[in-house]
């Protein structure tokens, strides 16, 4: 380009020098030109000094680039590094959950994670420069299996949720984890600390050493990859989602006499598959994430009457979202809802209306209340009366299966047959006109809150993986 426009101007000043009719007018040229000619070359020479000055630049960035992954290794390596991980493993106990310094120490480890800057170390083991499980657990990466959770979509669920736990807990101790979407849906962004990644079905092209089916359709794909081992993640006989004869209803049961390592996460479901499938499914007991839900400060203030949480997708019937705002009818008390499925109809006392609420936002709505009303028909555990428990509150409980893992009655909560719309309206004016019963009930409901933790449950859930004994 400077070659060009070097002879460019040259042709034009030669033109112009023809044109002269004097030799005088042509020597003036000539000067005009060799000052012309003087000055490109003096801005030549500035462009290549400019170039080789960007150049040296270059060189230098990379120069500290290698130096600063340098340094990571070293870091990685250091006893202060592991000892760092160490103290946030245990959560650093002194500090309050939900402060400034808690989230602060989250959103650092959040970011880094999902810089995702992998490294070798002197042995050539691949590693993770930020994981926050313990360094054995790390260097270890590379003997340990491929995991891969086929879950049926990347939507907000209860299942859903339960997965990610598994997976990301997984992924901490050094495991290496995917998501695999059945439905190609892959933003996770409603759950935190969500970091392992999320890859659509059609586009696995990797053989694993463990696949994880995690719903009736999921077992389908899982049953036609490749792996060496493969597991049912079974959370709910999902036969009761369907209409009797629905198709799905035997697609469904056919799952269940498939020849995988089953797992289950409630008592029911481990008796229910052995007694109908004789299938011996190892138990993996839920847990309640202390970094999502503790009590927190209100979204509105609480006032004299007492405020009554109704939760569940009002859009799917089995919910029991109707039978709930029949029984809190006439009751002198406010009421909120929350329903990620469906809105509430006109004629329904609902004071205010929360929509698909973001998981970790949560905690400020049961926070904000007192009791929580859940009247679903079909549960497989029913974590949202535990987590109400967990944020300083008690419930009124419909009976259904996955209840009895945690809930005692007239303990923790109050419980009613199954669609008893009079008996849920006769427990929630009991605890509406009793506070010191009520707050009886939440005391003991934060004692048994306390007591579900994810730790135990991912340690057998290890032991299993690495066929250690259980």
């Amino acid at each position: 380009m400077l070659q060009f426009l070097y002879h460019h101007k040259f042709r034009r000043v030669l033109s112009e020098i023809n044109t002269t009719n004097t030799m005088n007018e042509k020597e003036q040229s000539i000067q005009l030109t060799d000052a012309k000619l003087a000055d490109l070359e003096k801005r030549v020479e500035s462009i290549n000094i400019q170039l080789n000055g960007k150049n040296l630049v270059i060189a230098s960035l990379l120069k500290q680039s290698a130096a600063l992954n340098s340094r990571i290794i070293e870091i990685e390596n250091s006893t202060a590094w592991k000892l760092v991980k160490y103290l946030w493993k245990i959560r650093l106990f002194f500090i309050p959950h939900g402060s400034r310094r808690e989230k602060i120490g989250q959103q650092l480890i959040q970011l880094l994670q999902k810089a995702n800057i992998r490294k070798k170390n002197t042995v050539g083991v691949k590693i993770s420069m930020v994981d926050t499980a313990p360094r054995e657990h790390v260097q270890q990466h590379a003997s340990k299996p491929r995991i891969g959770y086929v879950i049926p979509s990347a939507g907000v669920s209860g299942g859903i949720a339960v997965v990610f736990q598994h997976a990301n807990r997984l992924l901490q101790r050094g495991y290496d984890i995917t998501l695999i979407s059945e439905n190609n849906q892959t933003d996770t962004s409603w759950y935190p600390n969500q970091l392992v990644e999320v890859i659509p079905l059609g586009k696995v092209a990797r053989e694993y050493d463990i696949l994880v089916a995690t719903g009736w359709s999921t077992a389908y794909p899982v049953a036609e990859l490749t792996a060496g081992r493969k597991y049912y993640f079974v959370q709910s006989d999902e036969r009761r989602f369907f209409q009797g004869g629905a198709p799905e209803v035997l697609r469904a049961w056919d799952t269940y006499k498939l020849d995988f390592e089953f797992l289950t996460m409630a008592r029911w479901i481990q008796t229910w598959l052995r007694d109908e499938f004789g299938k011996d499914a190892v138990y993996l007991p839920n847990g309640l994430d202390e970094r999502i839900f503790f009590p927190t400060e209100p979204i509105a203030p609480k006032g004299e009457k007492a405020r009554v949480l109704l939760e569940g997708a009002i859009g799917v019937p089995y919910k029991g979202m109707e039978d709930a705002f029949r029984a809190v009818d006439g009751l002198d008390c406010e009421v909120w809802c929350v329903s990620a499925y469906g809105r509430p109809k006109p004629e329904w006392k609902c004071d205010r209306f929360f929509e698909r609420v973001p998981w970790d936002q949560m905690r400020h709505i049961y926070s904000s209340c007192d009791i929580l009303l859940k009247m679903s028909r079909v549960e497989s555990f029913s974590m949202p009366p535990l987590e109400m428990m967990a944020c300083g509150g008690t419930a009124v409980v419909g009976k259904v299966t996955g209840i009895d893992e945690y809930i005692i009655d007239n303990y923790n909560a109050l419980v009613v047959e199954q669609g008893d719309v009079d008996g849920a309206h006769n427990a929630l004016s009991k605890l509406i006109e009793n506070n010191e019963f009520r707050l009886q009930l939440t005391r003991n409901g934060k004692i048994t809150a306390s007591k579900w933790k994810w730790e135990p449950t991912i340690d057998v859930l290890e032991r299993l993986i690495n066929k250690q004994k259980l």
